[in-house]
């Protein structure tokens, strides 16, 4: 079941939300490592964003704009997605 968290991305909530799981961060890790426990034992949690991550973080609003108006839908801002098949 897909599960849409309500929280702000960077807050304590967000945080505890991203423990224990492959995010976006860490995913490239998987192409190394032997297993996904090794990935989850080594996972750096001190990244606290860059120049990227902030531009996306401040263009985020627009893009949501502008794809709900290209596919006329109304796609709303959320913090986290998980999936219970995936966990």
């Amino acid at each position: 079941m897909i599960k849409i968290h309500d929280v702000e991305q960077g807050s304590i909530a967000w945080h505890e939300l991203r423990a224990d799981r492959i995010t976006g961060t860490s995913a490239k890790d998987l192409l190394l490592a032997d297993s996904i426990d090794a990935v989850l034992l080594s996972k750096d949690d001190t990244f606290k964003g860059n120049y990227y991550t902030e531009r996306g973080k401040a263009l985020e609003p627009q893009a949501i704009q502008l794809y709900n108006e290209i596919y006329e839908t109304d796609i709303a801002h959320f913090g986290f997605v998980t999936n219970t098949k995936y966990n």
